[in-house]
């Protein structure tokens, strides 16, 4: 999301500019309270197509239509729902696996480790930043 400020304002700007030529913005009342507003409002993306449907009154985003976006039938939303748990547990299980193994690699790693040090002279000097001149 973006940050509240200048984005946010602009969009407000836009949305009251769009109530304005559209004609749906009410005159104040005698109270003046502004009545509620018709109805829903819809905005068409210069760049991508895609429709944002506004409520005037809050000026908030109800929902967007992407031009690109495939219609879907029931039953593939469905299968879709039903095959997510599936690659839920299938990568759970790859973790498990995972997390099974990583004791023996460790393990490894150490005795490598262990190795190494042992055939390193214990007496050595570590070499020091002013050697690499």
């Amino acid at each position: 999301r973006a940050p509240l400020g200048e984005k946010r304002q602009s969009f407000s700007v836009l949305a009251d500019a769009a109530l304005i030529c559209a004609g749906n913005w009410p005159a104040p009342s005698k109270g003046g309270a502004m009545p509620e507003p018709a109805a829903v409002f819809t905005i068409t993306c210069e760049c991508c197509q895609a429709k944002i449907h506004v409520d005037p009154h809050t000026k908030s985003v109800f929902y967007t239509e992407h031009p690109d976006m495939k219609k879907r039938s029931f039953e593939e939303v469905v299968k879709d729902v039903k095959s997510t748990g599936k690659r839920a547990a299938e990568k759970f299980q790859a973790g498990l696996e995972e997390e099974e193994n990583k004791e023996e690699r460790l393990d490894a790693l150490f005795e490598q480790a262990k190795k190494k040090a042992k055939e390193e002279d214990p007496d050595e000097k570590p070499p020091s930043i002013w050697d690499y001149r």
